[in-house]
């Protein structure tokens, strides 16, 4: 739906636009989460971590190619902010 047109966006306005498949699942899926409560599940013998920790390691992603960056924009369908 409109996660087709997001590069075209970016190219038009003019900034860069990092992307990564989400590995984790909702694990934690109450409101707060903290670094401290990271979930992680034992699913036939491979780690499963939060969708969460997959943002985490797309902004030192970011944050390598972009030292200066000063702020991101993130978000998803059905996430409450």
């Amino acid at each position: 739906v409109g996660h087709s047109i997001i590069k075209t966006i970016a190219e038009a306005i003019g900034v860069p636009l990092f992307q990564r498949k989400i590995k984790g699942k909702p694990i934690n899926t109450q409101l707060q989460y903290s670094a401290s409560s990271l979930a992680e599940k034992q699913k036939g013998g491979e780690l499963l971590l939060d969708e969460v920790e997959d943002l985490h390691i797309l902004l030192e992603e970011v944050t390598k190619a972009l030292p200066s960056i000063k702020c991101v924009c993130s978000g998803a369908i059905l996430s409450n902010y």
